[in-house]
């Protein structure tokens, strides 16, 4: 009921947000001073401070609830921006592995591949990164939100799908988040 009355978002706010500007260093992602909240609730992220260079490896650890899927949410502009900035460098493309994996009916490569054109060699790498060779061929197909795998099995096809999206990006950059992804 509270969402029929939140506030609408400007589509180019919700898919750009802000970007970098070209003497940024080389930098993926900067954000400066962040506080996060859902619409109509309190802060969830306060004072995140950090930059992303290409390549770089961070990982986010903190309790339960701490806010780090928020911050992750954040950077797929799903998430209020209260205070400060979060931008990314306008050619960087954001990949992203949830905590909870969502599966569709169809084959293995439609899951993987997501609608992206196919290059076999990323496919079958990625199917091998992901220990998914021996498990399951390329037409296997899935029942409804993969009724017929197991967990582990859907955090690695969604795992498998954000390789496999990152590799095949054109951009020069991809950050690929990955939110506990084979919890």
């Amino acid at each position: 009921r509270n969402f029929l009355l939140t506030k609408e978002i400007a589509d180019d706010k919700a898919l750009a947000g802000d970007a970098l500007d070209d003497d940024a260093n080389g930098l993926v992602v900067k954000c400066n001073d962040l506080t996060l909240a859902w619409p109509t609730q309190e802060p969830v992220v306060t004072g995140a401070t950090f930059e992303l260079r290409p390549g770089a490896v961070v990982m986010v650890a903190g309790p339960v609830a701490s806010g780090k899927s928020s911050l992750l949410e954040a950077l797929l502009r799903e998430l209020d921006v209260v205070r400060g900035s979060l931008a990314t460098a306008p050619d960087c493309d954001v990949v992203y592995a949830p905590q909870r994996p969502w599966i569709c009916n169809g084959s293995i490569r439609h899951n993987v591949t997501a609608g992206l054109a196919l290059d076999d060699d990323v496919y079958r790498r990625v199917l091998e990164a992901c220990d998914l060779v021996a498990e399951f061929d390329d037409d296997a197909e899935l029942g409804e939100r993969g009724i017929n795998v197991s967990g582990g099995q859907k955090a690695r096809i969604s795992l498998a799908r954000a390789a496999y999206a990152a590799l095949t990006s054109k951009r020069r950059a991809t950050v690929a988040l990955l939110d506990d992804p084979v919890a």
